[in-house]
């Protein structure tokens, strides 16, 4: 199974949390693409392509992956960005 340890970092103007996604934030994962395929050229997807069940299906998944991660960025206890990283 694939982890990271939750790792904090000191900033300026705060804290930022580098960890592993869970399953019960696909809605904000979701979300965040969503807006973010507002825009053209910025994802191959639409927004309406974004469902959140697939967002969850798919941190579940590479939980159980060795070489791959989901991970979340938190800035000052909020979510600042995402990715998934497979090797």
């Amino acid at each position: 199974m694939a982890k990271i340890n939750e790792r904090s970092h000191q900033l300026e103007n705060g804290n930022v949390t580098i960890r592993n996604a869970k399953p019960e934030e696909a809605p904000i994962l979701a979300e965040a693409e969503r807006e973010i395929a507002k825009t053209p050229g910025r994802l191959a997807s639409r927004p309406n392509e974004l469902k959140e069940e697939n967002f969850q299906e798919k941190i579940i998944a590479l939980l159980y992956i060795d070489n791959a991660l989901y991970l979340v960025i938190e800035e000052n206890g909020a979510i600042a960005g995402h990715a998934f990283l497979i090797e």
